[in-house]
């Protein structure tokens, strides 16, 4: 769920960028912070303000959205976030799948090529990378993930999905005149997907 006003958040940011010659003429998304809320405080309030956040973050209640998987998220720095009140830029990482906006008649459209748990945001973040995009941080608002029943359904395509990422690579090497090299890793082999969820203390 997202934060009160965050649209008009993101509006305000774009329109202020768009007068800076220096950052109109770059290429940017604007990444928001996720959070989850863990599942014994699920009947917490929603934090309508980032100082209720931080309260929540302070006493445990939430963390880092997938904090069992620090690539998809900790780029975005949260130390860092907690305590700005300006949009930084973060580096690009393999495996970073943040929750972003942009300018729509920049960004590539969203490849529904890989299955949902399985690389599909990361992908759009790679493409991203490969074009050029700067990651902006955000720092006054954020998004909060509830809790909510898991599902095994996925497993059954892990094979599949390892074939769909290693063509995704290959894809933007061909597209982008990038190394695939530099992509590689986002291919998982099944032994390291099983030996990572083994660690997970719920099930997917």
């Amino acid at each position: 769920m997202p934060s009160p006003n965050l649209p008009q958040k993101l509006i305000s940011h774009f329109d202020e960028q768009s007068k800076i010659k220096d950052l109109r003429s770059q290429k940017s998304i604007l990444v928001v912070p996720a959070f989850e809320l863990r599942p014994t405080f699920k009947d917490t309030p929603f934090p309508r303000e980032k100082t209720a956040l931080l309260n929540l973050l302070a006493k445990g209640a939430v963390r880092m959205f997938h904090k069992y998987f620090p690539s998809a998220h900790g780029p975005t720095d949260y130390t860092r976030w907690s305590s700005s009140d300006q949009v930084y830029t973060v580096q690009w990482s393999l495996h970073y799948e943040p929750y972003f906006a942009g300018e729509t008649h920049t960004l590539p459209t969203f490849d529904e090529y890989l299955p949902s748990r399985f690389g599909n945001k990361a992908s759009h973040a790679m493409e991203l990378n490969a074009m050029g995009f700067q990651f902006r941080i955000l720092p006054n608002a954020f998004l909060l993930h509830l809790p909510h029943k898991k599902t095994n359904a996925l497993w059954n395509m892990l094979h599949c999905v390892r074939l769909l990422q290693k063509d995704f690579v290959q894809y933007l090497a061909d597209t982008y005149n990038t190394t695939s090299d530099k992509y590689i890793g986002f291919s998982m082999s099944f032994r390291r997907w099983k030996k990572r969820m083994a660690r997970l203390p719920f099930s997917l």
